[in-house]
């Protein structure tokens, strides 16, 4: 018997770096996902010069070929929320979420327009996810969490129940963030480091207790 084929939305990836990549690689080997990528938009034309992947960029960021279903696949939250916000004005474009397969999503939790969760991602119940966000691999995030606009989290990332992050917040790979504690918007968070208490002034914080470096 054969495979069904169903219909896949075209969509395109907004970056072609190392995430960018990334987002084409899960959604290739995503048995559900509805999507099928076309290419990239990049500034750098020659980003996958050293790669054998078949697709191309299609333009610059600031192409006006720009159109239908687009991904963000760009790790700084700054410069993410400015390309959001300006496809988002855009009436021939439609920002789309990923979901991994994998993904866990507990009850009454919200997710945001735009966001992309890769695989093993496990979000508790009660959990709000701002537009713009990315949750990378195997991370945790506790009940009652609320994660603001555009926040870049690494992998195996542990937020315990009811932590509040701000708008544009990256957490590094392996952090932990205790349970109630609230990070201010623009805040950095270094690889491993476990945040005790909340954070009021943005920032740069490394090391276990998290302290401010810069």
């Amino acid at each position: 018997m054969e495979d069904i084929q169903y219909n896949k939305v075209e969509a395109t990836i907004i970056g072609a770096g190392g995430l960018a990549r990334e987002i084409d690689s899960w959604i290739e080997k995503d048995s559900k996902t509805n999507y099928k990528i076309t290419g990239f938009w990049d500034d750098n034309i020659s980003a996958l010069d050293n790669y054998t992947i078949s697709k191309k960029i299609l333009g610059n960021l600031n192409d006006s070929q720009i159109t239908g279903s687009v991904l963000i696949g760009i790790m700084d939250s700054n410069f993410k929320g400015i390309i959001f916000e300006r496809l988002k004005s855009l009436s021939s474009v439609s920002i789309s979420t990923f979901l991994h397969e994998s993904v866990i999503i507990g009850l009454r939790t919200t997710i945001g327009e735009g966001v992309i969760l890769f695989p093993n991602v496990i979000v508790s119940c009660d959990v709000q996810i701002g537009k713009g966000c990315f949750i990378n691999l195997g991370s945790q995030i506790g009940h009652d969490v609320k994660i603001g606009d555009f926040a870049s989290i690494m992998p195996n990332v542990d937020l315990g129940g009811g932590v509040e992050l701000g708008n544009n917040v990256f957490i590094g790979t392996g952090a932990t963030i205790l349970p109630g504690v609230k990070i201010a918007s623009n805040t950095r968070i270094g690889a491993g480091s476990v945040v005790l208490k909340s954070i009021k002034k943005e920032g740069t914080y490394f090391g276990n207790p998290a302290k401010k470096i810069f």
